[in-house]
């Protein structure tokens, strides 16, 4: 079973790449909610 994050990147590897990060970040907002950012995250992309 794949993480959701490796679904994630699956998915929108399959968008332009100058799209990308913009879903990247919507999809960590969204999944964020209201909760407080305990960490920190990035994503390099080649």
């Amino acid at each position: 079973m794949k993480s959701g994050f490796v679904q994630l990147l699956e998915k929108v590897s399959k968008e332009a790449f100058d799209e990308q990060s913009g879903l990247i970040e919507k999809y960590f907002i969204e999944w964020e909610d209201d909760e407080e950012q305990i960490d920190d995250v990035i994503v390099i992309q080649l």
